[in-house]
């Protein structure tokens, strides 16, 4: 694995969750592609809220020249969650993938150039702060300047911040820096992945009737020619043996 891990306790074994369309899952085969976006496409408006910043260098007000440059991914460390698939599956139509971190960067390092992954392609978990921790962080992230800045991992470290309304989340980005200006005016960036080399789970959502699974279960084989193995959800099931024991 190449590319560089940001975030210390983060191993290339972590297991990584991502929730998506049942479309999303079909490009991802049919195209053998994964996609990463500029963080403006993301919901929250504050997602890249350092590098958008004004910033103040020797009294003077600018902006950031690279924050285009910049392009995510975002997984979870969350395999069981309800939330997640409320908000990214409302339809119940959404499939969970599982990977892991070294298959998810090693992906993105070797479908770029593998030669400068160390300072382009990068992984870590996303910081929840305070409005007043976030105040603290714009003020002394860059205190050092940017003049030692080779590795890019100062930078990578601006889009690892969120607030605290969103730590349900427990998220993890991907991250990919065009630092040559190769992806100019391209919000999307796309890259060869090999699918079945990245996947090892797919879940299905835990809301589908066992029949409607089965069908899906099938219907993604018959599409994807997935090896891996494909699973229902059992998150508002009743756990196994559970009852109400009532006297001695």
């Amino acid at each position: 694995m190449t590319g560089t891990i940001l975030t210390p306790g983060l191993k290339p074994g972590t297991r990584l969750y991502r929730t998506l369309p049942l479309s999303r899952l079909y490009e991802l085969f049919d195209n053998r592609e994964n996609v990463l976006v500029r963080p403006k496409l993301w919901d929250d408006p504050f997602e890249n809220l350092a590098l958008t910043s004004p910033v103040e260098i020797d009294g003077k007000i600018g902006e950031f020249g690279f924050h285009q440059d910049y392009y995510g991914q975002c997984w979870t460390t969350q395999s069981i969650s309800d939330a997640i698939w409320r908000i990214y599956s409302s339809d119940k139509k959404g499939v969970r993938i599982r990977s892991t971190v070294g298959k998810v960067l090693g992906g993105l390092s070797k479908g770029k150039d593998p030669n400068l992954a160390r300072i382009q392609c990068f992984i870590g978990k996303v910081r929840y702060l305070t409005e007043k921790q976030l105040v603290q962080f714009a003020a002394t992230h860059f205190a050092g300047g940017l003049a030692l800045e080779t590795d890019g991992k100062l930078i990578a470290d601006t889009l690892l911040v969120k607030r605290k309304a969103f730590k349900h989340e427990g998220e993890v980005r991907l991250i990919y820096a065009a630092t040559y200006g190769t992806e100019k005016n391209a919000d999307l960036l796309r890259y060869d992945i090999d699918p079945d080399a990245m996947i090892d789970q797919v879940m299905l959502h835990p809301q589908l009737e066992d029949a409607a699974a089965a069908e899906m279960k099938e219907e993604i084989q018959s599409r994807t020619e997935f090896r891996g193995p494909i699973l229902h959800s059992q998150l508002y099931s009743r756990p196994k043996g559970f009852k109400f024991i009532i006297g001695p």
